[in-house]
């Protein structure tokens, strides 16, 4: 197990090196939506599983409960990964759009427009790294006749159910 998580932790920094010097996109494709790196992941998931069971880990609730939220995640994140539709939406401020690209390049139409308002884009000191970043955004659903203002952000993202 030991192994595995070494082998993780070096996918997930040479990801990130990739990501920062090249993008997400080639980021995605040369590690995170790889099959060695997915293999590793699975192979995690296993071998966790294992070492619980082999080690009567459910009886100890609280253990049990921690090692097992691993797998939750691991799981969460292979749905995602295999059923969720990416893709990115590109707006420039005062424009609106209802059109997006998905991550298999095929254009997709949303039931409702998405307007960018503002963009506002921090930095680090001294760097060309962004730090952190937002949108001002207004959803206009014209079908539903719902109109409201969203800031979206890094860790505040936009769910809307129409």
């Amino acid at each position: 197990m030991f192994l595995l998580l070494i082998i993780l932790a070096i996918g997930a920094a040479y990801g990130t090196f990739i990501e920062n010097d090249f993008g997400t996109k080639i980021a995605r494709k040369l590690v995170y939506d790889s099959i060695w790196y997915e293999t590793i992941l699975f192979l995690s998931a296993i071998n966790l599983l294992a070492i619980m069971y082999k080690t009567k880990m459910y009886k100890i609730k609280t253990r049990f409960i921690f090692h097992f939220a691993f797998i939750v995640i691991l799981i969460g994140a292979a749905l995602t990964r295999y059923f969720a539709i990416q893709g990115t939406i590109t707006i420039e401020e005062g424009s609106k759009s209802d059109i997006f690209l998905s991550s298999s390049g095929e254009k997709l139409k949303l039931p409702f427009e998405i307007q960018l308002n503002d963009f506002i884009l921090v930095r680090y000191p001294g760097s060309k790294s962004p730090s952190s970043f937002a949108s001002e955004v207004t959803i206009i659903d014209k079908k539903n006749n719902i109109k409201f203002n969203k800031t979206i952000s890094m860790n505040n993202t936009l769910l809307y159910e129409n």
